[in-house]
């Protein structure tokens, strides 16, 4: 199983009460042997040490290769010679003796490895150790089965210097336990930097029992007195013979191990407490680190996701104020410490573990459990941890195929049932595909037949029974209260802007008549509704105030009234038409379809230095225009008799003093 979803598997059983997997009987029972392998792996580059070299390196490291309670193996990856080579050191090896003397003890070799840092380098180093442990494991089945490393190191779970992936890391040890029937002791890392995080915990405690790291630089300082005796007393690749022999339980071996790296410390106090070197080492149970995991993943999900912060997974759990309970957990999986913390002031950080390379994948799906057919269904997996790309299956023969990015999309129903929706996360990892890992999430949606939609809609505004008064420039709030099924929605605001917004905001910029019209569909069927709005100067030129009966003009500073009379005594004032500019209106006497009088109050200003009065009318009825500049109070009047046909208006001289740069 892929490490990612095991932990957010454990997780989920938690959230949901059922006890965790790792809670019940081991299927690797815990034993203590009295014989054990250690195999001892390195990186050979050419800047270090030359496959043609001898004397010295990485094969003097070790001085007792083998004793009744422990025996080495070691593993050279040799970049020069692109091979991997295991060797099964006697004490009679000699490091200073021929090559082929070194080669000579070589019980496994693999050359052709591929390039560094590569998929295909992660995996033939991961098939490489499968063919080397399982030679191990039939030869010493009883023993106990120890990996440690020799080189650098940082975090993230991955191997051999981030030669050999998180995944391919994972079966590598996978494979190892496997075929010895139980987890390994101990994966040791505390030479190399920077191992001890969350990731490195997550990926190795899976398949052993303890974990040794460090979450901080290793090195860096030297003993303020050195000699060979010091050296050879701290260091443990050279002391695990004598632990084994000498403590009955691994815990007890490491937790000596752990003492050693004190001793170092204390032998090179002046200069760590100079130079404020920090340094740690620590012994990490992995069946505590099990129990903390699942708990810590939990408070992620918890906190949303959030995932910034300190590199320093105790400050991160400061940081966004866990509870006593998981700072227990947390304290529980540290078996023994080692630090100098106590030489001088460390300041923040450095509590033993690094947070997770990366959140667990883990599918979160927020879907409506019923919905009508043609009506828009939104459907939510934003709170999905760890994706980047989303699939979905909405059940019906629809849907979007990764890659695709979009965590919220909204879907239409057209027949009624009951559709199962399907969400699948899915992100890169050390694959070499664009897509390693997945995680899924369905939910059930009831779909009913929906009813017709109805349009309605409400204006924010200044609004009578028929007409709505707005500001020019001045923003407002319109709200879709249509009923129904709405499948879709328009909105068209009368000067050319549209929107599919079911609240949107709108202004206008020219003061006039506008119509609102919202259309809705749905059920194969449209229904709309409209708003007559009157837009005014916001910061008018006169002191013109709109009416019935009363046109507007030319930013508010122009006053229209029509009186109308007809041959059998009937009369009246004109009625303004919901229709025009700022600077055309219309007039009806009658019928509300029937316009009478169009009226223009035009700039001419360029042309003779004249407000002009145009004017049109399609009645035999007699009227009295009247045009008022409200400024200075000056009026015209233009008359049509009744039974005459009305003639058109052309009045180019009708006002001197209202021209728009003289206001």
């Amino acid at each position: 199983m892929n490490t990612l979803r095991f932990f957010a598997a454990l997780a989920l059983a938690v959230s949901l009460g059922r006890a965790p997997a790792l809670s019940g009987q081991d299927p690797f029972p815990i034993d203590e042997p009295r014989h054990n392998v250690m195999v001892r792996a390195v990186l050979v580059t050419p800047d270090w040490q030359a496959y043609d070299s001898v004397g010295g390196g990485w094969p003097s490291a070790v001085p007792e290769k083998e004793s009744q309670v422990l025996k080495f193996f070691e593993v050279a990856i040799w970049e020069d010679r692109r091979s991997v080579h295991f060797y099964e050191f006697d004490n009679d090896f000699d490091d200073s003796a021929e090559i082929a003397h070194r080669e000579a003890y070589v019980v496994m070799k693999m050359d052709g490895m591929p390039g560094p840092n590569t998929p295909e380098r992660s995996r033939f180093l991961r098939d490489a150790f499968a063919k080397f442990t399982s030679y191990l494991t039939e030869r010493y089945p009883d023993s106990g089965h120890h990996l440690m490393y020799n080189g650098h190191g940082g975090p993230g779970g991955r191997l051999f210097e981030a030669q050999v992936t998180y995944s391919d890391a994972s079966s590598l040890l996978a494979h190892w336990a496997g075929k010895l029937g139980r987890r390994l002791g101990v994966v040791d890392m505390g030479g190399p930097c920077n191992k001890g995080s969350f990731s490195d915990l997550e990926n190795f405690c899976q398949h052993s029992r303890y974990y040794v790291a460090s979450d901080l630089p290793n090195g860096g300082f030297t003993m303020d007195d050195w000699t060979s005796e010091k050296f050879w007393e701290t260091n443990p690749e050279a002391q695990y013979h004598r632990l084994f022999k000498e403590n009955a339980s691994l815990e007890e071996v490491l937790s000596e191990r752990i003492d050693l790296r004190r001793r170092l410390y204390e032998y090179s106090r002046a200069n760590m407490t100079t130079s404020e070197i920090r340094q740690g080492n620590y012994l990490y149970s992995c069946s505590a680190f099990t129990t903390f995991a699942v708990a810590f993943w939990k408070f992620v999900r918890e906190q949303g996701g959030r995932y910034v912060g300190s590199e320093d997974l105790y400050d991160y759990m400061v940081e966004y104020g866990a509870d006593s309970s998981l700072f227990a957990r947390f304290e529980d999986v540290f078996v023994r410490r080692a630090d100098n913390r106590d030489f001088f002031d460390w300041g923040p950080g450095a509590h033993g573990m690094l947070v997770p390379s990366r959140l667990p994948l883990a599918a979160r799906l927020v879907a409506p459990a019923t919905a009508e057919t043609y009506a828009p269904v939104a459907f939510d997996g934003s709170g999905s941890l760890g994706s980047r790309s989303y699939s979905w299956d909405f059940g019906d023969g629809y849907g979007i195929e990764h890659p695709n990015a979009n965590s919220t999309p909204v879907h239409y129903y057209a027949k009624p049932g009951s559709y199962e929706v399907r969400l699948e996360v899915a992100r890169g990892g050390d694959c070499g595909e664009q897509f390693c890992e997945f995680d899924t999430a369905t939910a059930v949606v009831e779909v009913e037949a929906g009813a017709p939609p109805v349009a309605r809609f409400e204006l924010i505004a200044d609004c009578g029974e028929d007409l709505c008064i707005v500001g020019s420039g001045v923003e407002v709030e319109l709200r879709d209260l249509s009923t129904g099924t709405v499948a879709e929605r328009r909105w068209d605001f009368g000067d050319g802007v549209t929107s599919r917004a079911p609240a949107p905001r709108h202004s206008w910029t020219s003061p006039g008549f506008y119509r609102v019209e919202l259309v809705v569909s749905g059920l194969g069927t449209e229904s709309t509704a409209s708003r007559d709005i009157l837009v005014r100067a916001s910061d008018p030129a006169g002191t013109c105030e709109p009416n019935g009966k009363t046109l507007c003009l030319q930013d508010s500073r122009y006053a229209v009234s029509v009186d109308w009379w007809s041959g059998d005594g009937g009369r009246g004032k004109g009625t303004v038409v919901h229709a025009g500019t700022n600077e055309v209106g219309l007039f009806r006497f009658f019928d509300t379809d029937n316009w009478e009088i169009l009226i223009k109050v035009l700039d001419g200003c360029a042309v003779n230095g004249h407000v002009w009065v145009f004017g049109a009318s399609t009645t035999d009825v007699g009227y009295t225009i009247r045009v008022t500049d409200t400024v200075p109070g000056h009026a015209k009047e233009y008359r049509n008799e009744p039974g005459a046909p009305a003639a058109a208006m052309t009045d180019t001289k009708a006002f001197s003093g209202g021209c728009r740069q003289q206001r």
